[in-house]
C-alpha cells in the first residue's frame, strides 16, 4: 500500500501543475478535481508507469505535458466507465509493471512528454484510455496506434476529426482545393500527407473509366477513413476536438464549390 499511496501522491502533484485551461481541455465534461479524477487509475499500470514516467528528471514543459496526458487519460477513463457503462479490461494488460501494457503506457508518457504540439497531449490521453477498455486490442495494436498519433500532426488529426464526421461536415463533390495563401497550402498539405506513403490514413474511392480502365474518384465526397485513420481517430476521439479547430478547414475544403453546398456523387 505504501507503493500505491507514493504513486498517487506523484501522480497528485504533477497534474496540480497543469494549467488552468489545459487542466479544463484534458478533463472535459467529467467532475471533480484533478487529484481526485487521477484517483480512477489507482492499482493499474497507468498509474505504476505514469508515477515512473512523471518521477524523472522533467523539465516545467514536459512536466506539465506529463501531467496533461494523466489527467486527459484519467478523465476518458471515468468516462467510460460512469457514461458509457465500460468494464476495464481484466486480461492482465493493465495489471502491474511486467504486464503487456507497461510499454504501452511508457510510450503514451514520453510521446506526451516530447510533444510540442501540446494540443495533441488530451487525445494522446484518450488513446491510452480507450485501450484500457479494449480487450481485443493487442499490444501490437495497441502501439501501431501509438505510433500513427505521435507522428501525425495537429493539423493532420484535425483534418482526420473533419472526415471522420461526415454528418457534420459533408463532402462537396470537387477535389482538394489548392493553397493561393500559406494557411490554406498548409491545411491542404495536410491532407495530402494523409492520403501518401506512409501515412495513408486518408483514401480516394476506386472507379472504372469511361474506357473501362481502373482508376480513382478524386472528388473530396468519395474520399473516407483507411482502416488505419479509422483504428486512430476512433481511438484519440478526434471528433471531439472543438469545431473552433475543425470548421476552418471544412470552409477551406468546400472553397471552389461550384453552388456554394455541400453535394453528395449520387445528387
Amino acid at each position: 500500500m505504501e507503493r500505491v499511496s507514493s504513486s498517487r501522491d506523484i501522480l497528485t502533484r504533477i497534474v496540480g501543475l497543469v494549467p488552468g485551461v489545459a487542466a479544463g481541455a484534458a478533463i472535459g465534461s467529467v467532475a471533480g478535481t484533478p487529484g481526485a479524477i487521477v484517483g480512477a487509475i489507482s492499482g493499474t499500470v497507468l498509474e505504476e508507469i505514469g508515477a515512473d514516467v512523471a518521477s524523472r528528471l522533467l523539465s516545467p514543459r514536459e512536466e506539465r505535458r506529463v501531467g496533461a496526458v494523466i489527467l486527459a487519460a484519467s478523465a476518458a477513463y471515468v468516462h467510460n466507465q460512469e457514461f458509457r457503462g465500460q468494464t476495464p479490461r481484466d486480461d492482465g494488460f493493465l495489471d502491474g509493471g511486467n504486464a503487456n501494457g507497461a510499454e504501452f503506457v511508457e510510450g503514451v508518457m514520453l510521446a506526451a512528454k516530447d510533444s510540442y504540439e501540446e494540443r495533441k497531449v488530451p487525445y494522446l490521453g484518450n488513446l491510452l484510455a480507450n485501450i484500457a477498455f479494449n480487450p481485443g486490442m493487442d499490444l501490437g495494436t495497441a502501439n501501431t496506434a501509438l505510433r500513427l498519433g505521435e507522428n501525425a500532426s495537429w493539423l493532420e488529426l484535425v483534418v482526420l476529426g473533419v472526415f471522420a464526421d461526415e454528418d457534420t461536415y459533408p463532402m462537396p463533390r470537387h477535389e482538394l482545393p489548392h493553397g493561393h495563401d500559406w494557411e490554406t497550402w498548409s491545411q491542404m498539405a495536410a491532407a495530402r500527407r494523409l492520403l501518401e506513403p506512409p501515412r495513408e490514413l486518408l483514401k480516394h474511392a476506386a472507379r472504372v473509366g469511361a474506357r473501362g480502365a481502373p482508376g480513382y474518384d478524386l472528388n473530396l465526397d468519395a474520399m473516407s477513413l483507411t482502416s488505419g485513420g479509422s483504428l486512430i481517430t476512433g481511438l484519440m476521439e478526434l471528433t471531439t476536438i472543438e469545431r473552433s479547430e475543425r470548421d476552418p478547414i471544412y470552409a477551406t475544403l468546400r472553397a471552389g464549390d461550384p453552388d456554394g453546398e455541400p453535394r453528395r456523387a449520387d445528387s
